[in-house]
């Protein structure tokens, strides 16, 4: 045979040359490979991923030390506290001569300004010490009266207290000013303290007392009168007028403290004051109407001439309303027995010496406040005066038959005679 002929293209012997084909084995092995590549790139991120979770583990570590060191500070606080509170409570467990040489201590406690424990634990125990050994720490006292709890305030205000009038007198000034203190326990220890003044450093102190009755808060201006009730006589009458101008208090407590403080004046010093007295005696408390009658049961018959008609109207008026239970017999009788009154009932006798044993008249069909509207005249005797006759010589020495129990101001006026 003849071989074929050589191409016209002058192609070379490479062009002829073909590549040996694939098995299907070594595809497999070559997509297999392939497919590996993206889990090879996978792992080369492996250790990243791994250094970011070491990272937090070690943040949740060191947050977890701290809570720890916070907690542990706080035991460690806590310890010490109850540690210097136990120190001040056994100086306080010593004989009076020891505990005297330790004060140093007490009043390092008492300017401990983050535990107020350990402040009242120090003032409480300072208040063992002699009255000599307090007056030389007292300012560490007087600091403690604006401290910010209750019960520091009222326990350095007893421990003042203490201190010997003249030593005393050095801070009243202070203890004045806490007659405005939030707390009703702190009030009472500044009545208590303020009463043991010497008469004329109180009478001093009574101008810087009179501005607490314009106070808002009801409480301060009953204490402010609770002091005021501590003064003599004399300086009393000086502020009647203050004292009078509290008898129209919303508060009745405060109103029943200044009529008890005006019943503690004299005869001349109420009579200026006799209307407004008056017009207690329809008050709406029952302690205040009684008082009121005592207080004009005081004056002479001619200072109840110009109120006679109302007095009376006034007594039948609150009689009738209350059918006797809070007007003893024996206050009616007083006031209405007294001769000034005698134009306005009828016959122009005194009620209590007419007709013997009094009783109530018929029920009319006027109402009670239609027939006094017309004329106090037609009032009869026998509603003024009470089964219950006066005591020997006209005074007013009992006890009120009241069966609510009475609000009395500390004090002078803490008992009312009548002169």
């Amino acid at each position: 045979m003849t071989p074929p002929p050589s191409s016209s293209r002058g192609s070379t012997p490479s062009e002829n040359v073909y590549l040996p084909l694939k098995s299907p084995a070594s595809r497999k092995d070559s997509s297999r490979s392939k497919d590996a590549a993206p889990s090879s790139r996978g792992k080369e991120k492996a250790p990243q991923a791994t250094g970011e979770a070491s990272s937090s583990g070690s943040s949740g570590s060191d947050e977890q030390q701290e809570r720890e060191k916070r907690e542990e500070a706080k035991r460690n606080t806590d310890k010490q506290r109850r540690s210097r509170l136990q120190a001040v409570m056994d100086i306080g467990k010593l004989p009076k001569e020891e505990m005297a040489q330790q004060v140093k201590e007490i009043v390092e406690a008492l300017d401990c300004e983050d535990d107020s424990d350990l402040r009242l634990a120090a003032i409480r125990v300072m208040s063992q010490l002699e009255p000599g050994t307090i007056e030389l720490h007292a300012p560490a006292a007087v600091r403690r009266m604006e401290d910010t709890d209750s019960d520091v305030r009222m326990a350095a205000t007893r421990v003042l207290a203490q201190l010997d009038p003249p030593a005393l007198a050095k801070h009243a000034a202070a203890i004045v000013e806490r007659i405005a203190d939030t707390d009703s326990d702190v009030r009472l220890a500044v009545v208590l303290a303020l009463g043991k003044l010497k008469p004329w450093k109180l009478e001093q102190l009574a101008p810087s007392v009179i501005k607490f009755l314009e106070s808002t808060d009801s409480g301060v201006r009953y204490t402010a009168l609770e002091v005021i009730a501590e003064l003599k006589y004399a300086a009393l009458e000086q502020h009647a007028q203050a004292i009078v101008g509290m008898l129209s208090d919303v508060d009745n407590d405060v109103r029943l403290a200044a009529i008890q403080l005006l019943a503690q004046l004299k005869r001349d010093a109420i009579v200026d004051h006799a209307a407004v007295v008056v017009k207690r005696l329809e008050d709406s408390d029952a302690d205040v109407r009684l008082t009121a009658m005592r207080v004009l049961a005081k004056l002479e018959p001619s200072a109840l001439v110009e109120h006679a008609a109302e007095v009376v109207q006034k007594l039948v008026l609150k009689t009738l309303d209350h059918g006797h239970e809070d007007i003893p017999g024996g206050y009616m009788s007083d006031v209405a027995s007294n001769t000034s009154l005698a134009p306005h009932v009828p016959g122009g006798h005194s009620p209590s010496t007419r007709h013997g044993s009094p009783s109530f008249p018929s029920p009319s069909n006027k109402s009670p406040s239609a027939s006094l509207s017309q004329s106090p005249s037609i009032i009869s005797p026998q509603i003024l005066s009470s089964s219950k006759a006066l005591p020997a010589g006209g005074s007013i020495s009992h006890q009120p038959a009241v069966s609510s129990s009475p609000r009395p101001v500390s004090g002078a006026a803490g008992s009312l005679p009548v002169a």
